[in-house]
């Protein structure tokens, strides 16, 4: 999943994790300010046989970038990140 997201144009960065209880995958995709990619997104994960369950951006100015870099806690917060939760389909 992350290699066929991270495969659209227009994508910076991505990171998928996974859940504790092991069925439900959580990603992240870092895009340039501005650049809305959620219908390439929302495309690329149902053509690979995900349930797409939520898809969202996040906004973060500059200023919340800096103090986050600045503090002793490290958060990782692109300018905009298009988000999305998704479970695998089960085979049939």
């Amino acid at each position: 999943l992350q290699q066929a997201l991270h495969s659209i144009e227009g994508v910076q960065g991505v990171n998928v994790s996974l859940n504790e209880a092991g069925d439900l995958l959580t990603a992240t995709v870092e895009t340039a300010h501005g650049h809305d990619l959620r219908a390439s997104i929302a495309s690329r994960v149902v053509n690979d046989r995900y349930d797409l369950l939520e898809l969202g951006t996040i906004n973060v100015s500059l200023e919340e970038i800096f103090q986050q870099l600045t503090t002793e806690e490290k958060v990782a917060a692109p300018t905009s990140l298009p988000e999305y939760a998704i479970t695998e389909k089960e085979s049939a």
